[in-house]
């Protein structure tokens, strides 16, 4: 059987139940997985494309010219994704671009074109979701086209505009590596349960909140069943706002490694969430305005999100505003 069939079918019968613990990276699936991978990866084309790309551009394009912009990403958190498109699609193989595409074009990546490549920003889970089911093509939202720029230029304006995250935890720089060789960092998984989706609106007494939800696909299926015990009430400590700062779950899982936390699996308890909100807003003190994260000023059940209060310093509306649009900040 071919090794990709062989992950495809793992990561369809592993539990992903209520009840069960956030997955941890198995090492043995990682190992099939980074296998299957490449092996795609070797049948795909990797001829550039010909033609200037326009700023707000949505299609699909060659899965061969995508490459990553993030050194790092969470196994556990591909997992479950892969888990839930088998759910929702089982049998029906590749249902978009006349059967080469694994999502459609109302869930894009977003990505900036360059040189005939398309580097992605955001969606790297979907992409590599999209490698290992067979897909030759994926869709993407373009955020520029900057072929114009020197190398130096193109990775200067990446990391100043937050559409590059290439570094460890401790802020060294990281070289490139392609999709099959992302590392695994069970941290980006924490900072995922930690982290709420808010849609809201800024007014003179500040934001109202809209809507909430959480960014981790484990505590959606747990607010989905209804749980009330203790040990399952997910805790909140920092806000994705309107689409919130670029790469956010790298700064709070970075900011968490650097303070010695390592993710074990575990839902975390509101002991545990508060000694993490400590941690953050330590980090927070000393990073700039357009990566300082959004946080809550105690610690407090998701449930009463709505009468949350944020801390708010004056950048921070500028910085929501323009997250709300990735493609305003392109521009010369």
């Amino acid at each position: 059987m071919p090794k990709v069939w062989i992950v495809f079918l793992l990561a369809a019968v592993i539990p992903l139940t209520a009840t069960a613990k956030p997955y941890v990276s198995d090492p043995v699936l990682l190992k099939e997985f980074r296998e299957a991978c490449r092996q795609r990866q070797l049948s795909l084309p990797a001829a550039g494309l010909q033609t200037p790309l326009a700023s707000g551009q949505i299609g699909f394009f060659p899965l061969g010219v995508m490459h990553p912009r993030q050194t790092r990403f969470s196994f556990t958190t591909y997992i479950k994704n892969l888990k839930k498109e088998l759910k929702r699609s089982w049998g029906a193989g590749l249902l978009y671009d006349n059967g080469r595409a694994a999502h459609g074009l109302k869930s894009p990546a977003l990505g900036v074109a360059y040189r005939g490549q398309i580097y992605i920003s955001e969606g790297h889970h979907q992409i590599l979701a999209a490698l290992v089911r067979g897909a030759s093509t994926a869709p993407v939202k373009i955020l520029g086209d900057w072929s114009d720029l020197t190398r130096e230029q193109f990775e200067a304006r990446s990391r100043s505009l937050g559409l590059s995250y290439m570094q460890d935890a401790f802020g060294e720089a990281s070289p490139p590596v392609e999709w099959c060789d992302l590392a695994d960092d069970t941290n980006l998984e924490l900072a995922r349960l930690l982290t709420y989706k808010v849609q809201a609106t800024w007014g003179e007494d500040g934001p109202k909140i809209l809507s909430h939800e959480p960014s981790s696909l484990a505590l959606k299926n747990r607010l989905r069943g209804g749980y009330t015990n203790e040990d399952l009430i997910p805790y909140p400590a920092a806000l994705k706002l309107n689409g919130g700062t670029p790469f956010l779950e790298f700064i709070i899982a970075d900011a968490l490694t650097r303070a010695g936390v390592r993710y074990k699996g575990n839902l975390p308890t509101r002991h545990k969430v508060e000694k993490y909100l400590r941690i953050l807003k330590k980090a927070n003190k000393k990073t700039s305005p357009y990566t300082r994260l959004i946080l809550v000023d105690a610690v407090m059940p998701a449930a009463e999100l709505p009468l949350l209060k944020l801390i708010h310093e004056p950048l921070q509306q500028q910085t929501c505003t323009l997250a709300l649009d990735p493609s305003a900040a392109i521009v010369p």
